[in-house]
């Protein structure tokens, strides 16, 4: 594959797991639904066939794992789940675009370091490789604003253009880091972030961030698929070889 296809192969997946997300998300909602509705009424049974009590099963496992979790819903614990993978997976989408390019386009990496008995006992290839890795770790670790704004930089596209949706995925991605960091709890640090993205803040320290809400989910979902959409369209345009 030339390098266009390649860059549309990585994001294709990704929207396709976009979907999957959504999909995996509805199906827990729905699950947890049917398995209090199990739960109200199991106790009428004298006696039932194979399917309900395949319901039945569903709803024990369902009220078990419910007390197990304390002060989480089983709902919320899926969510969570979902939403750090989802997060990850855009991160590791932008890593392998970084990846596609830097190994077609070397030149790019302008200020890579190598020692002589790097350049003398390796490859090219195995030199660009750890370049382009040592340049994915520290753009990864810069500021939100300043990732984009690199990274279309390295790209040769309009980062103007995924501004909107970058500025909702900061959201999205403070969202994630707290729930890892700080067990999905608000903080100043999770504000802050939200500030620096433009957007308002709807919280307060304290509050509890789980992204369980459907609609919140959905708006996540929909706003990576429209920015890796739109980041598509313009790669395509830009590197047809």
């Amino acid at each position: 594959m030339n390098t266009r296809q390649t860059l549309l192969l990585e994001s294709k997946s990704l929207i396709a797991k976009c979907a999957k997300f959504y999909d995996a998300h509805n199906f827990t909602l729905r699950a947890s639904k049917l398995s209090m509705e199990v739960m109200a009424f199991k106790d009428s049974l004298t006696e039932c066939n194979e399917i309900q009590a395949t319901a039945i099963g569903l709803s024990e496992n369902y009220l078990s794992l419910t007390k197990r979790l304390n002060n989480c819903s089983v709902e919320a614990l899926f969510a969570s789940v979902l939403f750090v993978d989802l997060i990850s997976s855009v991160e590791v989408y932008l890593a392998n675009i970084i990846r596609i390019i830097l190994k077609r386009y070397p030149k790019k990496i302008l200020n890579a370091q190598f020692s002589l008995t790097d350049v003398l006992d390796r490859s090219v290839d195995e030199l660009v490789s750890e370049a382009s890795e040592k340049y994915i770790y520290s753009l990864m670790y810069k500021k939100p604003k300043e990732i984009i704004k690199e990274l279309c930089n390295l790209l040769s596209v309009d980062w103007s253009v995924l501004q909107d949706s970058w500025n909702i995925f900061i959201e999205a991605k403070a969202r994630r880091d707290i729930g890892m960091h700080n067990n999905w709890v608000c903080n100043e640090t999770y504000i802050r972030k939200v500030k620096e993205s433009g957007a308002n803040v709807t919280c307060t320290v304290g509050d509890n961030l789980i992204p369980s809400e459907q609609q919140y989910y959905r708006e996540v979902v929909a706003n990576v698929i429209d920015f890796v959409s739109v980041l598509s369209a313009m790669l395509s345009d830009k590197y047809d070889d």
